[in-house]
């Protein structure tokens, strides 16, 4: 299937709130759907494009909750800016 470009509006977690929607792409390879963050190496999969789109939710939400419970010396140049990245894009729910 070709890759349907759309956007990730909400992370479905009371927690968290999206301050910028995310760019996503959505490809079928074979009986599974994938949907990934664009530009990232972010994806999620599932049987169904809900069940992909849940899958990266719940990946952006773990890595993001890891991320900004680390110090600056506990992470790699790479990590510290995909913090920052994830910062840009999330914001924790009051």
């Amino acid at each position: 299937m070709k890759a349907t470009v759309s956007a990730l509006a909400s992370l479905s977690d009371h927690r968290y709130r999206l301050t910028e929607a995310i760019p996503i792409d959505v490809t079928r390879e074979d009986d599974t759907f994938v949907v990934t963050w664009r530009g990232t190496d972010d994806f999620g999969f599932g049987s169904s494009v809900v069940d992909a789109i849940r899958d990266l939710q719940l990946t952006i939400i773990d890595l993001f909750a890891t991320l900004i419970e680390s110090k600056d010396d506990e992470l790699s140049e790479h990590l510290r800016a995909r913090r920052d990245e994830l910062k840009r894009h999330i914001t924790i729910a009051q």
